[in-house]
């Protein structure tokens, strides 16, 4: 930035200096060649600085721009499997890195309309982003720890079929690779006595349903979030999410409150 500035400073002092020398021997016959030269110097030297102010600024803004576009295109997907402990925290790293760098990106953009322009909404664009990044780490740090699964939920489970102890809407969404999970506790009291969030999926056959994906969670008070693949995407699927308590899980095939949704894809 130093070239720049002196490019501009230059002639600005030197177009000052002109008006000076001007005004203290500008009322006498005799005036100095080199001072004769020294406005239009001035000019000309004002005038290339510019160009290269301009020049240097429209440069920087591209390199800006196809940085912007790089990072742009980015995209952490990330499913339920892939959720533990470690794997969360290097992904919401890796968001606020790239939040980061937008931020260094908007504050030169900034510094460069000024001198330029605006260039196609650039400026907005690299906020949206950022926003839109702050969002997507807002929502992994509200996703549940994936746990191991307990050795008696391996064996199999018991359910009435139906709880009311949690509020959960079955995603609608059958287009999307990955859809979230959602429920959240009546009575926040519960979460304590609670071993772990249980969801498996099944493929409904007219013998034996065939399971897909389980998994266990750590549960946690207000909102429970889980990411998975969609598996309602495909017809005949089913996705079960509950819980158990502490006091079922020691047991044979531990009591499983929970609450289910069906494919609406038709085969």
């Amino acid at each position: 930035m130093l070239e720049v500035d002196l490019t501009f400073i230059i002639p600005v002092c030197l177009s000052l200096l002109s008006f000076i020398v001007i005004f203290i021997y500008g009322k006498k016959n005799e005036v100095n060649k080199i001072i004769k030269y020294i406005p239009l110097t001035s000019v000309v030297t004002l005038f290339i600085g510019v160009f290269v102010i301009s020049n240097y600024y429209q440069g920087r803004l591209n390199e800006d721009e196809t940085k912007f576009l790089k990072l742009q295109s980015l995209q952490f997907l990330y499913d339920s499997v892939s959720i533990d402990r470690k794997a969360k925290l290097e992904t919401i790293d890796s968001l606020k890195n790239l939040n980061q760098e937008l931020r260094t990106i908007l504050a030169t953009i900034s510094k460069q309309e000024k001198v330029i322009g605006d260039r196609d909404n650039l400026k907005d664009r690299v906020k949206s982003k950022i926003v839109s990044t702050q969002q997507e780490i807002w929502l992994i740090e509200s996703y549940n720890e994936i746990i191991d699964i307990p050795k008696s939920l391996e064996a199999g489970y018991s359910t009435t079929g139906t709880t009311s102890n949690f509020t959960f809407n079955c995603p609608t969404d059958s287009i999307s690779d990955f859809i979230d999970l959602k429920l959240q506790f009546q009575d926040s009291t519960l979460v304590h006595k609670i071993a772990c969030i249980y969801v498996d999926v099944f493929e409904v056959k007219a013998q034996e349903n065939l399971r897909l994906f389980d998994q266990a969670y750590k549960p946690q008070k207000g909102i429970n979030a889980i990411r998975l693949r969609n598996f309602l995407k495909k017809p005949n699927t089913r996705i079960n999410i509950g819980y158990v308590l502490k006091s079922e899980i020691d047991k044979k095939y531990p009591h499983l409150e929970l609450m289910s949704c069906k494919s609406n894809i038709t085969p």
